[in-house]
């Protein structure tokens, strides 16, 4: 069932827990790369098949305006009556769609693991992300994946497409600049994930 709220997002910043070491070679890159990609795939096909609750997020003025589209898990009459106390939300994509004044579009999709982590952004437009040099045009695209909720691999599509594995990049003044974009993206993502829950009214 869609829900429509107009309500402003403010959260604190949640850092997330430790948890596996981050790929450090090639291979273990591209074996991160297949569990990102089979989680992304996941959560496509469930939104596809509406096997996910939905609810969209309308905010900001008239030449501004803002959408987020919300996909994500919740517990069903059962769940509640096992636990009136349970706050079933696990957000699993959120896209927005965002016009800053006076300088243009931008949008992204943020995707989560059934655990909540952050695994997979997709953003492209203006940059209100922090990322940079890495989209200096509005055309640009950037794909981030995460592992642990830390970027390990960026693709940039702007006048050319480039693959940036962070574990691989010997320019240090580059790599310090890929690290930056994905820190910015993966705290964008949880204060994301965390306002949407205080929305849920989930503590």
């Amino acid at each position: 069932m869609t829900r429509w709220m107009s309500v402003l997002l403010v959260t604190t910043l949640i850092p997330s827990g430790a948890g596996a070491a981050p790929p450090a070679t090639a291979a273990e890159v591209e074996a991160a790369v297949k569990q990102v990609r089979a989680e992304f795939k996941a959560v496509s096909g469930l939104i596809a098949k509406r096997k996910l609750r939905r609810a969209t997020v309308r905010i900001g003025g008239g030449q501004n305006p803002n959408v987020i589209d919300v996909h994500y898990q919740g517990g069903g009459e059962r769940a509640y009556e096992r636990d009136p106390y349970a706050c079933p939300f696990n957000l699993r994509m959120a896209k927005l769609e965002l016009v800053q004044p006076a300088v243009g579009p931008t949008g992204g999709s943020f995707y989560f693991d059934a655990a909540g982590k952050l695994v997979f952004a997709d953003i492209h437009g203006t940059d209100m992300w922090g990322t940079e040099g890495f989209m200096t045009h509005p055309p640009d695209r950037l794909r981030v994946y995460f592992h642990e909720e830390q970027a390990f691999r960026l693709l940039h599509d702007g006048a050319k497409t480039e693959t940036h594995d962070l574990p691989l990049m010997r320019d240090a003044a580059r790599r310090k600049q890929a690290l930056r974009t994905g820190e910015a993206l993966a705290r964008y993502g949880r204060r994301l994930r965390d306002a949407l829950r205080v929305l849920a009214a989930c503590r």
